[in-house]
């Protein structure tokens, strides 16, 4: 009884040294290709909004940070904001390297900050001035800093760094 025939590669790989460790040749999934500076922008506005509102909210529970007409927080008021910047580091790394569903999952994000915010002007008028004037301007700029970098995320050429 024989064998069948080898090929070139099956010969080659039994005539190597048996005592070599093993090698494989790894396919990545992500071939690695420069980030559009849209994208860039994008993810880095992503993570200076979500690192604002977790130093705002660290600032808050440890005294640092005083807003008037609110009660001194707790180191555990950290811990949703510590989750959410854990969060946004995901998405943002995995829009980042070019995860079409993060932009939207991102999307979604700042649709609800956009009603959060909504909700915030158009509140009656005993509900509007209870809200301290610091925390209003903090959201407004968290909320210009995730719009600015949803359009980077939508603007010009980067939908070909999704679907790559």
């Amino acid at each position: 009884m024989s064998s069948p025939p080898c090929d070139a590669v099956q010969f080659e790989a039994m005539a190597h040294d048996p005592f070599a460790p093993p090698r494989a040749e790894l396919e990545l999934d992500e071939d690695y290709q420069p980030v559009p500076v849209r994208i860039r922008l994008g993810v880095v506005g992503i993570i200076m909004s979500a690192v604002m509102t977790f130093a705002f909210k660290a600032g808050a529970a440890f005294g640092v940070v005083t807003i008037p007409g609110t009660r001194p927080g707790t180191p555990a008021d950290i811990l949703p904001a510590g989750l959410m910047l854990l969060l946004l580091g995901v998405v943002a790394w995995k829009i980042f390297v070019g995860r079409d569903w993060a932009r939207w999952v991102f999307t979604a994000f700042v649709a609800l900050e956009m009603g959060g915010l909504a909700m915030m002007w158009y509140w009656p008028q005993e509900l509007a001035i209870s809200v301290p004037r610091p925390l209003l301007v903090a959201n407004v700029i968290q909320f210009a800093l995730n719009f600015t970098a949803l359009a980077f995320l939508f603007v010009g050429n980067t939908d070909d760094w999704f679907r790559r």
